[in-house]
């Protein structure tokens, strides 16, 4: 399983809804079944569920690149996206 950013740091788990719904949007939209998209992403299905309901997954640049094949987007649009949950997560390491 695939360590979650927010469970990383020290801090209470959160999830960011708005990336889980995109990504359930996104899935769908391209036709995958959960259980398919997290086959091709290279995640166990709970992982993907996960994902689905907001919690962020590692930023490890391989995982993000596979998700972002699933959900056939390129990875400069997916990092784009994520890049705000990059700078939260920056933030909250920096914290005491």
């Amino acid at each position: 399983m695939h360590a979650y950013l927010c469970q990383t740091s020290g801090h209470l788990p959160v999830a960011i809804p708005a990336f889980g719904n995109w990504i359930h949007r996104r899935r769908l939209e391209v036709g995958l079944s959960r259980a398919r998209a997290a086959a091709l992403a290279g995640l166990s299905h709970r992982d993907w569920g996960m994902l689905e309901q907001g919690w962020v997954p590692s930023l490890d640049e391989r995982l993000l690149r596979s998700i972002a094949a699933t959900l056939e987007v390129t990875f400069d649009a997916f990092d784009c996206a994520i890049e705000p949950l990059r700078m939260h997560f920056a933030g909250a390491d920096e914290r005491p």
